[in-house]
């Protein structure tokens, strides 16, 4: 066979791959020079974590309409496990039919059937006197329900981000970490408000007959489906824009042509070599491992920053209490103390997310970045030197809040940075040369499911330094 048919081919592939490349590359200009996609994508990364912030958030009401149950004390483990119970498998679902479904379909279905869970929760807010058996099951099926339908709707913007470049998917995961830092703040004044609130033994009964929680929840609830709402509606205004439709083409997913008998292309494919398979002759299942493989450092990298992070984060740096004596001051109050940390840690995690937006402190070499993963598990025994409670020793290694609050400063600022970064260069043409045009939504769509069985991972890991550090049971104690 003349070898001119095997070059043309490898021409073509390679010309098709620059062309992506500049199409990516002025998406992400355009990202850059336009405060209107950023936000949008700011927006829509708010959204992804509205739901989960929406169940945990409003845990005092869930605990208050279970008053006086015995399914009071085991309802947030239920809620937690359940939750997580279907958020990888249905991530792995997600990440499976990609390909197969419309992104916008997958966000507007997805989208809505949120809104109605989130509605549903308002309204529960506005009713009194359920059983708490029905109650516990409500929650417990509302949680769960959008766990899983969160799942299918994050992997599609996640999707979508990916084909408008690593500015995009910085923008939306500056939005995931904009809320939590909202949330941390207000937890911090509402801890500060109760230490201040006089304890003068008499009941504010607000004039309405409803309590307080029910009051806040409903409040907290409306604003929660508004907000989801005004990302429905931030992403219809997305794919009416000229610089969606152009790009449209490359990751609404479409099921790939099949070519019939011609004169050329059966030769063409005769000549390819096995690294040089389309994606049209793989399946789903075929990809996935592809790009799993490929892709292998900024998969082990996100996976292990997010495995680190959730091994000591919250469960063990809320047992970490002031070197001070309790209630002399009031950061060394354990409530204050504890929203304090919560806030340094999504703070530096925004920040993180935020720098990289700067080309000087961007990193794109998957090799680097899983060395720089690595290097976050120094972290964990700086932890466990500071003022762990109960502890074995009765002077720890670290002994000042301030050096504490530096060490989980840095510990969420490298994880937002490094983790962002791996999200950005996973799926980005421009820098991550193993991939094709053809599977960008799908590198990134893996990379976002490493980043979930890293939160997993790191969640169940956490027990066992509970245990080394209690010397204890840590599932009962």
């Amino acid at each position: 066979m003349p070898r001119t048919f095997e070059s043309d081919y490898h021409n073509e592939i390679v010309a098709e791959r620059e062309e992506a490349v500049d199409r990516q590359r002025a998406l992400s200009r355009v990202v850059a020079n336009s405060s209107v996609v950023h936000w949008i994508f700011f927006i829509l990364g708010c959204a992804v974590l509205l739901p989960w912030n929406a169940i945990i958030t409003a845990m005092p009401f869930f605990l208050s309409r279970l008053e006086k149950s015995h399914l009071q004390p085991v309802f947030a483990s239920y809620l937690v496990a359940s939750m997580q119970l279907v958020r990888l498998p249905a991530l792995v679902h997600a990440t499976y039919t990609v390909k197969q479904v419309p992104k916008t379909t997958r966000i507007r279905t997805a989208g809505t059937s949120l809104v109605v869970l989130l509605a549903l929760l308002y309204a529960s807010t506005l009713t009194s006197g359920l059983n708490p058996w029905v109650f516990f099951s409500f929650a417990i099926i509302n949680g769960t329900l959008q766990s899983c339908i969160n799942s299918y709707f994050q992997t599609a913007l996640v999707a979508i981000a990916s084909w408008f470049g690593p500015l995009a998917i910085q923008s939306m995961f500056s939005g995931q970490a904009a809320v939590a830092v909202i949330i941390s703040l207000l937890q911090l004044l509402s801890a500060v408000e109760s230490i201040n609130k006089p304890d003068n033994g008499i009941v504010d009964t607000p004039p309405t007959g409803r309590s307080n929680v029910d009051r806040a929840a409903t409040t907290f609830f409306f604003v929660m489906t508004a907000g989801m709402i005004l990302a429905l509606l931030t992403h219809t205004y997305l794919t009416r824009m000229v610089i969606y439709k152009e790009a449209a083409a490359e990751f609404e997913g479409k099921p790939p042509a099949v070519t019939r008998d011609s004169e050329e292309t059966p030769l063409l494919h005769t000549q390819q070599n096995a690294s040089e398979v389309t994606n049209q002759n793989l399946s789903q299942i075929q990809r996935i491992l592809h790009i799993i493989h490929i892709n292998w450092t900024y998969n082990s990298a996100v996976f292990l920053i997010f495995f680190v992070t959730l091994a000591v984060f919250p469960a063990i740096t809320t047992a970490i209490v002031s070197v001070q004596p309790p209630y002399s001051t009031p950061a060394s109050n354990p409530l204050v103390f504890t929203a304090i940390h919560f806030l340094l840690f999504n703070f530096g995690d925004w920040v993180g997310r935020w720098l990289c937006k700067f080309s000087l402190l961007q990193v794109w070499s998957g090799d680097k970045l899983l060395l720089f993963a690595c290097l976050r598990l120094f972290f964990v025994p700086l932890f466990l030197a500071c003022n762990i409670q109960p502890s074995i020793s009765n002077q720890p290694l670290i002994n000042s809040d301030l050096a504490y609050f530096v060490i989980l400063l840095l510990f969420g600022v490298t994880n937002g940075h490094l983790g962002s970064l791996c999200m950005m260069s996973a799926p980005s043409l421009e820098h991550n040369h193993r991939i094709s045009k053809d599977e960008v939504d799908i590198a990134a769509v893996v990379a976002s499911f490493c980043l979930a069985g890293g939160l997993t991972a790191g969640s169940i890991a956490n027990f066992g330094i509970r245990a080394i550090i209690c010397g204890c049971n840590p599932f009962i104690n």
